[in-house]
């Protein structure tokens, strides 16, 4: 077994509350706010991504704003890489993903099928965006499973739409720095 197969076995047993409990305005220095009242996240999406991932941008925003109230801002403006940021896309069409999976030494997912990582990562664009909730796939689904399993781990149920199952609402929802989540098709 997989050492990334351990940890979403852990994940999903207890609901992802192993990585990514919700915690108040006093979080540890170890974790990365993705939102807190006053600071909704951006979830910077390159525009030269595949539409995919646009898509999977929008319903991750749509995600934070059931848990948390926020509107997320979604753009493909590199000007607004303030605050919480979460960068969603692929090393083929997102120079910064590109850059941070080298600068930070990441696995190199190119060219896998349909895989993605989720990372936390320090000083990743510079003194306006200390930290940097990194969703990288390989390709455009994978980037879009990325952004919805990040959901589910948040407790926001695929279930959603059909069945009326409701995320429990917080003022702040944080995610644990050493998030280390690799995955690809299981079939």
């Amino acid at each position: 077994m997989t050492k990334a197969a351990i940890i979403l076995g852990i994940l999903f047993a207890t609901g992802g509350a192993a990585a990514c409990q919700p915690r108040s305005a006093s979080h540890a220095p170890r974790e990365f706010l993705v939102a807190e009242p006053g600071h909704p996240p951006v979830i910077y999406v390159s525009s030269r991504e595949l539409p995919v991932v646009g898509s999977a941008a929008r319903a991750l925003a749509g995600d934070i704003k059931k848990m948390t109230g926020l509107t997320a801002v979604v753009t493909s403006d590199s000007s607004r890489l303030r605050g919480p940021l979460i960068l969603l896309g692929t090393p083929d069409h997102n120079v910064l993903v590109r850059r941070l999976i080298r600068s930070h030494h990441l696995p190199d997912i190119s060219g896998a099928w349909e895989h993605f990582m989720i990372r936390v990562l320090s000083g990743a664009t510079g003194p306006a965006t200390r930290r940097v909730l990194l969703i990288a796939g390989s390709d455009a689904r994978g980037a879009a499973y990325g952004a919805f399993t990040l959901s589910r781990l948040w407790g926001v149920s695929p279930w959603q739409w059909w069945a009326d199952v409701t995320p429990t609402r917080r003022k702040t929802r944080a995610a644990a720095v050493d998030i280390d989540l690799r995955e690809g098709p299981s079939i």
